[in-house]
């Protein structure tokens, strides 16, 4: 959506993803459906008459629901805000039904019974959130959307010098300590291979091409 002065392909080289961080749908007790099959059929029978909270015209937050309402045919429109944590609230208040929010803005609410939890977005369920099913798990096959945290470097690193960061950082995700660290803010340590890292990048670069366009964004 803007323009850069870099390729994300060919002008860095991908050393590791440290962490990933998935969504999570939810929706305040005002909502009657009770898991994802049921929340898909209310909407279809109110189609482009109900909401969403976004974080933020074009954010992550506001594309990974753009893009799971394109793939499930369903409308809602995004009611737009300055940040997570006003979506968030809004969302709790009962102003607005819904948010695919970031773990660490949906985990805090979860167990209150004021926010119910339908879905998270990575390619398997959140450790924070066992109890809660993918997006994929739930019959929507392929789906995926997550944030990352990595480290790249320019494209003309030597290999060697690639390889032995990569393997420094893999080191940290066998320190319990660290991993500890990263799950209480929502973060699924990673420590990934450049190669791993790499596909990443490419895959992400099509998932997100699909959820702007499905956000109707240029």
């Amino acid at each position: 959506m803007q323009k850069i002065a870099y390729d994300p392909v060919k002008d860095f080289a991908p050393i590791s993803i440290v962490g990933t961080n998935p969504f999570a749908l939810g929706c305040n007790d005002k909502m009657p459906a009770s898991n994802l099959g049921e929340f898909v059929a209310y909407v279809k029978q109110r189609q482009g008459q109900l909401s969403f909270a976004s974080p933020g015209s074009g954010s992550v937050g506001h594309l990974t629901m753009a893009l799971f309402l394109a793939r499930a045919g369903l409308k809602m429109e995004p009611v737009l805000y300055k940040g997570g944590g006003p979506a968030m609230a809004d969302v709790v208040a009962g102003h607005v039904p819904c948010y695919f929010g970031n773990l660490n803005e949906i985990i805090p609410h979860a167990g209150g019974g004021r926010i119910k939890v339908f879905a998270v977005s990575g390619e398997r369920r959140a450790p924070q959130l066992p109890q809660v099913p993918t997006v994929a798990e739930q019959g929507y096959p392929g789906f995926r959307t997550v944030t990352w945290n990595g480290y790249v470097a320019p494209a003309a690193t030597p290999r060697p010098v690639v390889e032995r960061i990569a393997r420094e950082i893999a080191a940290g995700c066998k320190d319990a300590g660290f991993v500890e660290r990263l799950n209480k803010i929502g973060v699924d340590a990673v420590c990934s291979t450049p190669e791993e890292f790499s596909q990443a990048i490419k895959a992400d670069l099509n998932t997100w091409k699909e959820a702007v366009q499905a956000a109707g964004m240029k």
